[in-house]
């Protein structure tokens, strides 16, 4: 997963790519935001994958 910060341009990142045969996603995050707003975007993006994604960083973490 590759993580952007948000800028003033029109066009912003959000798409899952097939490299490969491995899936690759863009997300963007606006970080001009206040931290709970910062968290609840990251909390999204971790939820978007029924879970997957948090089951491979829990697995990494421990």
């Amino acid at each position: 997963m590759l993580l952007y910060a948000r800028t003033t341009e029109s066009i912003h990142p959000d798409n899952e790519y097939m490299m490969d045969g491995n899936k690759i996603s863009v997300k963007t995050l606006d970080l001009n935001r206040e931290f709970r707003e910062i968290k609840k975007q990251l909390e999204d993006i971790i939820d978007c994958d029924g879970g997957k994604l948090q089951k491979q960083l829990n697995d990494l973490l421990l």
